[in-house]
């Protein structure tokens, strides 16, 4: 689905700051210089990055570009995105390769052309050859460098053709949760500025993670309107090492969402990380009402303090929510200060298996009623030991129930946020 609160950016170019140099100074100074590597070049595609692994070593984004690098002894490529459909890649810092994960394709009218034209004269972007649009979103990638979480509508992300699968698109078409599986690959050291040995990072190791029934059926494209498909699971993140995800979805995944309300779930993995595809089990954090009421934009601890320690058994759940009666997956009401619907910031214990202390983190107020306070933009905003999580707002004092704000929105990373209190037992978590 095309996101219509997505920055349209023509030939957006993603590059990566690298602060390697500062190795390579045979004198180091207090401001070493920084370079920027230019990773991707297109005349006229879209290129969103979506995270960075830890050691900065990979890099995913998605893309309508075609962008995958020549394999060893390729002459052509194999994997290619041609049609332009919006698709996952993986850069890889230590082989200097970009590879392409997903390779889909929407449903035509008429095959024989393509699912998009523009007029020539008029310059009108046509989409009446689009029957169903198959896209691939938001991917992000764990600490760790193993996990990529991402949404689909194509059942097979790795090999899909929408033409094919016309019939069974337009009897759902919906967005699902999926996890890619990096594969293992050798230790590289970044700063030696050498070629790692090849390692191909495509292969078909993917986990569908929500399999549900569409809100709505597609509508395809006109000659004005963009297609439309079903954006019921969205917005996932991961923790570190890709044992647990949080999502946002209006499907009724743990028997608590009757309403179709957008809720927050979290999902955690019962396999270890060699098990392809991965098995799991879902929990719902929220349980709201209201036509107008809205949980988005979750985030998860990453649930590490180092990168080979041991993972904590509780995770930090953090979203935004204009919920004026918060309730928790056992109907208790939590204890809130939010009359006047404003969006506010949430946090809850996660133990792997359920939810304890949810909290209203924030409490603000809107001097005019169509005021927006605070702000959670998509993207990973906790800490990995989920004590500070950062967030935009107006208020001159997030905490103080008031309606002092600031007539321009900054960032805050707010101490006062902390853990919750850790639930009396805790099952264990599975190891990667």
């Amino acid at each position: 689905m095309k996101n219509a609160f997505r920055l349209s950016l023509i030939a957006l170019t993603l590059v990566c700051l690298s602060a390697t140099l500062a190795f390579a100074q045979a004198t180091p100074t207090a401001t070493p210089d920084s370079f920027f590597t230019q990773i991707t070049s297109s005349p006229s595609a879209n290129t969103f990055v979506g995270g960075i692994s830890g050691s900065g070593r990979f890099v995913v984004f998605e893309s309508t570009g075609d962008l995958a690098t020549l394999r060893p002894g390729e002459t052509t490529r194999n994997v290619n995105n041609a049609d332009g459909n919006r698709e996952i890649f993986l850069y890889d810092y230590a082989q200097r390769r970009i590879f392409q994960i997903t390779d889909t394709s929407v449903a035509r009218v008429d095959p024989t052309k393509p699912p998009v034209s523009v007029n020539t004269t008029t310059g009108q972007v046509d989409f009446s050859n689009t029957a169903v649009e198959v896209s691939n979103n938001r991917p992000v990638i764990s600490r760790d460098g193993r996990w990529i979480v991402f949404s689909s509508n194509a059942d097979t992300p790795f090999s899909f053709n929408g033409d094919t699968n016309r019939t069974a698109l337009a009897a759902d078409g919906n967005q699902e949760i999926f996890l890619y599986r990096i594969p293992d690959v050798p230790a590289a050291d970044l700063r030696s500025g050498l070629d790692a040995a090849f390692t191909d990072l495509r292969q078909n190791a993917f986990t569908r993670v929500t399999n549900t029934a569409a809100s709505r059926l597609p509508v395809a494209g006109t000659t004005t309107n963009l297609p439309i498909v079903a954006d019921d699971n969205r917005m996932a993140q991961v923790n570190d090492r890709g044992s647990r995800i949080v999502f946002v979805s209006t499907r009724n995944l743990a028997t608590k969402n009757a309403d179709a309300n957008p809720e927050i779930f979290a999902w955690t993995r019962t396999s270890n990380a060699a098990t392809l595809p991965a098995t799991g089990a879902f929990a719902q954090v929220t349980n709201t009402t209201g036509a107008f009421t809205f949980n988005d934009n979750p985030s998860i601890s990453g649930d590490t303090a180092t990168d080979d320690g041991a993972e904590d058994p509780r995770s930090v759940i953090a979203f935004i929510s204009n919920a004026t009666v918060m309730r928790d997956v056992n109907d208790a009401v939590i204890t809130t200060n939010n009359a006047d619907g404003n969006a506010e910031v949430f946090i809850a214990s996660f133990n792997g298996a359920a939810t304890t202390g949810l909290t209203q983190a924030t409490r603000t107020r809107r001097a005019i009623p169509s005021d927006i306070v605070n702000v959670v933009n998509p993207g990973p905003r906790l800490s990995r030991d989920g004590r500070f999580f950062a967030f935009e707002t107006v208020a001159a004092d997030p905490k103080a129930n008031s309606t002092a704000n600031e007539a321009v929105r900054g960032s805050l990373l707010p101490s006062s946020i902390s853990r919750p209190p850790a639930r009396a037992s805790r099952p264990p978590t599975p190891r990667a």
